[in-house]
C-alpha cells in the first residue's frame, strides 16, 4: 500500500515538475524515489541490522530473499524475462575462451539465468556456483528444473554465508565468472573474495569480474546501502596485494552485450611466483 502511494506521488511530481528539476533531484540514481526515500530507509535498516550483530553479507542476503516471496502477475513476468536474459552473458563467457571441457564457477549466480546455459554447454567439463541468497537460488533452480529440465541436484551449488571459498571443498576450476557482484559489496567483502579466490585456482585459471566505474580518478564512491563505484586502480592494487596480474576485457563485454556504459570487465590471473 505504501509503495503504491509513493509511486503515485512520484508520478505526480514527474507530471508537474520541469524535467530538469526531476533530473537534478534524481542525481546519479535511477529515480527520485530511490535517492530520497529508498536509500535512507535501507541505510537505516542496514545500520540497525549491524547493531544486532548481522554482517553485511547476511543483511544483503536477507534483502534479496525478501524479493522472492512477493508474488504477482507483474513479478512473475519480470522473473520470466530475467531468466531468459542470460544469453548475452553466456556469449561474453564463450568469447573469453570458455570451452565445453572447462570447469567453471559462477560467483554470485543469482537465480541461475547463466547457469541454465552453461550447465548443458559444459558437456565435458563441470559447473559450480554460489549466491548469498538461498531464496534466489531455490527459486531459480526450481525454474530451471521445471522449464528446462536441468536438475541441479548433482551440482555443487552453495548458499554461502562467507567469502572463504571453503564451501567448495577443495574444488579447482579453470574460470570464475563474477558479474554485477562487486558493485554491491563493501570493501572488506571484496578483499575477502580476492584474497580467498586463489583457493579454487590453478596456475592457468582466470577470474573474470565486472565493476562499475563512474570516475576513473576516484578509487571508490558509495552510492547507497548496497551500491558502490570503483576504478581500475582500486582493483589493480588489490590484485597486486594478493598476487594477481590484472587485464581489462571491457571491449569484449561491449561487443557481445548491451550493458551500462559504466560497467567494466576485468580478469585476474595468478602471478607466476604466486602460482607456484
Amino acid at each position: 500500500m505504501i509503495g503504491g502511494i509513493l509511486d503515485g506521488v512520484a508520478a505526480i511530481c514527474r507530471a508537474i515538475l520541469p524535467r530538469r528539476v526531476v533530473m537534478w533531484l534524481r542525481g546519479d540514481y535511477s529515480s527520485v524515489r530511490g535517492r530520497w526515500i529508498q536509500r535512507p530507509i535501507e541505510d537505516l535498516n542496514l545500520c540497525l541490522s549491524r547493531l544486532r550483530g548481522m554482517s553485511y553479507l547476511e543483511w544483503y542476503a536477507r534483502r534479496l530473499d525478501g524479493f522472492t516471496t512477493v508474488d504477482s502477475p507483474e513479478r512473475r513476468e519480470k522473473f520470466r524475462k530475467y531468466m531468459e536474459n542470460g544469453r548475452d552473458q553466456f556469449n561474453v563467457i564463450k568469447a573469453l575462451g570458455v570451452q565445453p571441457h572447462h570447469a567453471v564457477h559462477e560467483f554470485g549466480m543469482g537465480m541461475g539465468r547463466v547457469a541454465g546455459l552453461l550447465v548443458p554447454y559444459l558437456s565435458g567439463g563441470s559447473f559450480s556456483g554460489n549466491d548469498a541468497s538461498a531464496g534466489r537460488l531455490k527459486k531459480g533452480l526450481d525454474y530451471l528444473k521445471r522449464e528446462q529440465g536441468i536438475d541441479a541436484d548433482h551440482l555443487l551449488i552453495v548458499a554461502n554465508k562467507d567469502n572463504s571459498f571453503d564451501w567448495l571443498k577443495g574444488r579447482e576450476v579453470d574460470y570464475i565468472w563474477c558479474f554485477a557482484v562487486f558493485m554491491h559489496m563493501p570493501e572488506r567483502d571484496i578483499e575477502d573474495v580476492i584474497k580467498n579466490v586463489r583457493k579454487i585456482m590453478h596456475e592457468k585459471s582466470v577470474f573474470f569480474f565486472t565493476y562499475s566505474e563512474k570516475n576513473p580518478n576516484k578509487r571508490i564512491e558509495r552510492m547507497g546501502s548496497h551500491d558502490w563505484w570503483h576504478n581500475a586502480a582500486y582493483f589493480r592494487d588489490l590484485g597486486e596485494r594478493y598476487g594477481f596480474d590484472m587485464q581489462l576485457h571491457t571491449e569484449t563485454l561491449r561487443q557481445n552485450m548491451a550493458y551500462h556504459d559504466a560497467t567494466r570487465l576485468a580478469a585476474f590471473t595468478l602471478k607466476p611466483a604466486a602460482a607456484r
